[in-house]
């Protein structure tokens, strides 16, 4: 799914197809929910605060950023949450959720995590091989090395693969995106 930086670029005109049903929904799933999950959705959507949420509380005016913010944090259908016909809440999906920022002018920020688990299944399997290649001593010095050193020598790796938009440098973005 779509990180904060990414939601925060998303528009914030309203776009709500029928504000009365976006309005009743958003309130009942708002009034319902603990504040730890209002939290989420406000911090999700890169708000200051639940006052944010004001125009949709009141109105049922709402935007694509608060649309997907709220969408994954309460774990509703984005389509049913804007109030379009003939749409049943079967939850969030990266399916719904790219579907929606497609129908918005947003497809630059559909993810595609399927394509992602098999690179990185790719690179862990390439990752095994090359540790089974390793005699006991080399394997005992690596693992020595904590979680932190590990990020640096990825990062490293990554800064040197830059001028070589290759595997390498897709392969270090999924790892330590994950």
């Amino acid at each position: 799914m779509l990180n904060v930086n990414e939601i925060k670029k998303l528009n914030t005109k309203n776009i709500s197809v029928n504000t009365d049903i976006t309005k009743s929904r958003f309130n009942n799933l708002w009034d319902k929910s603990t504040n730890e999950k209002k939290n989420e959705v406000v911090d999700l959507g890169g708000y200051k605060d639940t006052r944010a949420f004001v125009n949709i509380r009141n109105k049922g005016q709402v935007s694509v950023r608060m649309i997907i913010a709220a969408s994954i944090a309460f774990n509703v259908n984005p389509f049913w949450l804007n109030g379009e016909p003939a749409i049943t809440n079967k939850g969030c999906t990266e399916t719904s959720i790219n579907d929606f920022l497609k129908k918005y002018g947003f497809e630059e920020y559909c993810t595609n995590i399927s394509s992602n688990i098999t690179k990185k299944n790719e690179i862990i399997k390439r990752i095994s091989e090359v540790l089974n290649e390793l005699n006991d001593y080399e394997f005992e010095k690596l693992s020595d090395i904590s979680d932190e050193e590990y990020v640096i020598l990825l990062k490293s790796k990554l800064i040197k693969s830059k001028n070589n938009f290759d595997y390498q440098l897709e392969a270090i973005k999924i790892l330590l995106l994950n």
